[in-house]
């Protein structure tokens, strides 16, 4: 049977964001260097990298690639969230921000996220309606 697949505009330029952060990441972590944040003693700070896990799956699906980036000195938060027990929607509200969180607690860096499956549709499904709580009083 032949499926004939639309999209829209928006779709594929998505699509065309979505190549290019996965190429951006993959160069910076071949360098070693590349998208590092310098620090306040002039020392440079790898990104942190989410790992978001899919359905039906656990944090054991990405050990490999968490080995990986620890040992190409990255800072790595391999999350775990109930893939079956939420709505989409719960699930980001959570799992995303408790993860970006996690990753400033040892300074400012950039943040990449590595899905497979489910967490690329939490991470898509965030960033299109979700919302980081901003403490405006200056307070850390």
């Amino acid at each position: 049977m032949f499926m004939r697949v639309c999209t829209t505009d928006r779709h594929v330029r998505q699509r065309q964001i979505v190549t290019f952060v996965f190429l951006l990441f993959a160069s910076s972590i071949t360098t070693g260097a590349a998208l590092a944040a310098p620090t306040h003693a002039g020392a440079v700070l790898k990104p942190c990298v989410i790992l978001l896990h899919g359905l039906l799956r656990s944090t054991s699906s990405m050990e490999k690639m968490e080995k990986a980036l620890l040992d190409s000195g990255y800072l790595v938060r391999n999350t775990a969230y109930p893939s079956t027990e939420k709505p989409v929607d719960q699930l980001a509200s959570e799992a995303i921000p408790a993860a970006v969180e996690s990753c400033s607690e040892n300074g400012d860096r950039p943040i990449h996220f590595v899905t497979h499956s489910m967490g690329g549709i939490l991470i898509r499904y965030f960033l299109e309606y979700g919302r980081f709580e901003i403490d405006e009083t200056g307070a850390d």
